[in-house]
């Protein structure tokens, strides 16, 4: 057996092209318009019977036999013939040379002996049906539907991939969005200490002589300046993680020394907004590798937010513990709270909870970005917790416990 062509049929256009192909073969087997009219319809029968998209039959063609008694055998594998089937067969048994079926009627061979005998090739005859002068009716529209099947997948892919660019598109607006009010607020928070360094300094000259108020405005000068100060550090910080060029020292360090001293830094400013701050200790120590200097500015950020962002009156609570494989350090509060909808860009750059006039709510939005960054750099996590607006928050960071 030398096969000629096969057809799986997933549509109707599936049938039709067998159908016209049948009679391509037939011709090419040297069998007169009659019967490939004949044959064609009875191909057809059988094909449109097999059509299924989910499981879709076969029609195959092929050359059997030896000699002058070579013979066409057309052969259906697919669903059971139904309806008109045991018509079909009837009419195939007077007119073909061979008619097999299967018990459940799944697989039918039909076989023609051919006039063209001992002279026939089957890859002759399927070369034949790939001449272009072949492709006419519905062996063309067969080919028409493949290639549309082709330009749907390209199409496909094309939509794919501009939801791709548009996403990408939307991501760099929002970016450059973000840039541009992130300017707007450095220029804001920079020239609200420098105007009231001016102003010190005018008031400074003309009460030299006045002790009390040279003191009080030499503490507003330095508080002013430390304030700038920190805005230049954390721009600073972020242009070495943009570059990666934060440089993390790695040395055995107790985080119970770490939550102390940041606690301790950030109380006078928690007192002064009339907040109570609890820590919660271990009683062991809690060892890590990193950088003492870097943690320290990792949770005083966070204290510092919740401080900022709590109204006053509130309750902030620092807690470290271990579940022996990574220790964790968490601040909570009792404060705004934060949106469903900012959870997840929280730690990008430039991002702010919300802005406001207060100048105790400002701020660059540079800093859960270096938080993120240096708990990375540590090879810890960092998340962030709420349950909406009104409903404060909680900062969790896990690093990995240091061997013993």
């Amino acid at each position: 057996m030398h096969l000629i062509l096969g057809i799986s049929l997933t549509s109707q256009l599936d049938a039709s092209a067998a159908r016209q192909r049948s009679r391509q073969i037939a011709a090419l087997c040297g069998f007169n318009a009659n019967e490939q009219t004949r044959l064609s319809t009875m191909v057809s029968e059988l094909a449109r019977d097999g059509v299924d998209p989910a499981h879709p039959g076969r029609i195959a063609f092929s050359l059997g036999g030896e000699g002058a008694r070579r013979a066409l055998v057309i052969e259906f594998a697919g669903r059971a013939v139904a309806g008109a089937g045991s018509d079909l067969l009837a009419a195939s048994r007077r007119f073909m040379d061979r008619v097999d079926i299967d018990a459940d009627g799944r697989r039918i061979v039909l076989g023609k002996t051919c006039p063209g005998g001992a002279g026939l090739d089957a890859g002759a005859i399927a070369r034949a049906l790939k001449a272009p002068s072949t492709l006419s009716g519905a062996a063309a529209l067969s080919d028409a539907h493949q290639r549309n099947r082709d330009l749907e997948a390209s199409n496909q892919g094309f939509a794919a991939r501009n939801g791709q660019l548009q996403l990408q598109a939307d991501s760099l607006l929002s970016a450059d969005r973000r840039k541009d009010e992130f300017l707007a607020i450095l220029a804001h928070e920079l020239r609200s200490p420098l105007s009231a360094v001016s102003m010190a300094g005018e008031v400074l000259q003309k009460n030299a002589g006045d002790p009390e108020r040279v003191a009080k405005l030499g503490q507003l000068i330095t508080r002013q300046t430390a304030h700038m100060s920190r805005l230049i550090e954390d721009l600073l910080d972020v242009s070495r993680i943009v570059r990666n060029q934060v440089t993390i020292d790695h040395l055995p360090i107790d985080l119970r020394e770490v939550v102390r001293t940041a606690a301790e830094q950030l109380l006078p400013a928690a007192q002064r907004r009339a907040h109570g701050l609890g820590i919660h200790l271990p009683d062991a120590p809690v060892i890590v590798s990193g950088d003492r200097t870097r943690l320290i500015q990792v949770l005083g950020n966070l204290i510092g937010n919740a401080i900022r962002y709590t109204p006053e009156g509130g309750e902030i609570a620092v807690t470290l513990d271990d579940d022996g494989a990574s220790a964790r350090m968490t601040v909570s509060d009792n404060g705004d709270g934060i949106g469903a909808e900012l959870l997840p860009h929280l730690f990008d750059l430039f991002v702010q909870g919300h802005q406001s006039s207060d100048s105790r709510n400002s701020g660059l939005g540079l800093g859960l970005a270096l938080v993120k960054a240096l708990v990375e750099a540590h090879g810890g996590q960092v998340a962030a917790y709420s349950d909406g607006p009104g409903s404060g928050s909680r900062f969790e960071i896990r690093f990995p416990l240091a061997a013993a």
